[in-house]
């Protein structure tokens, strides 16, 4: 028969051991947690990422197709680029279509309260000068793509 005082003892050794693996368990678990919530907010930033490129290069592919076909278009009929663009664009992701000369003043555009006014865009100059797109920030801080397309 064992002593009582041995009985506790192992009792005390068992007992600490178990709140060591319950606590290095906790300990574990909370790094792996964390690891994979970290995984999975870079994982969701990239998604975001990809998709804000995807909607970029399908305005920039909308852009140089409609200043393909309005190069064109603009020779033999100008105000058919207006009833194109008053007819709605051809995707939900652009918000607005402008055609402008080289003093940019709007000659043609989805609103037709535009046509004649001068379009205030910082980034133009610098898109005439690099002669492809820019990305810049509207007044209220939105993320916009403008994509500078000369109608040759």
């Amino acid at each position: 028969m064992m002593d009582p005082s041995t009985i506790h003892r192992q009792s005390g050794s068992v007992a600490l051991a178990v709140l060591l693996s319950l606590v290095s368990t906790v300990i574990v678990g909370g790094m792996l947690y964390y690891t994979l919530k970290r995984y999975e907010v870079a994982q969701a930033l990239q998604v975001a990422q990809v998709e804000q490129a995807a909607r970029e290069q399908q305005a920039v592919a909308t852009g140089r197709l409609f200043a393909q076909a309005g190069s064109a278009v603009i020779r033999t009929d100008p105000a058919a680029i207006q009833s194109v663009l008053s007819g709605g664009l051809p995707t939900k992701q652009l918000l607005d279509a402008v055609v402008v000369n080289q003093d940019d003043v709007i000659i043609a555009a989805q609103d037709r309260s535009r046509i004649g006014q001068r379009l205030q865009d910082q980034a133009l100059g610098s898109q005439r000068t690099a002669k492809r797109e820019a990305i810049a920030s509207a007044a209220d801080g939105a993320r916009t793509l403008t994509v500078l397309e000369p109608l040759t």
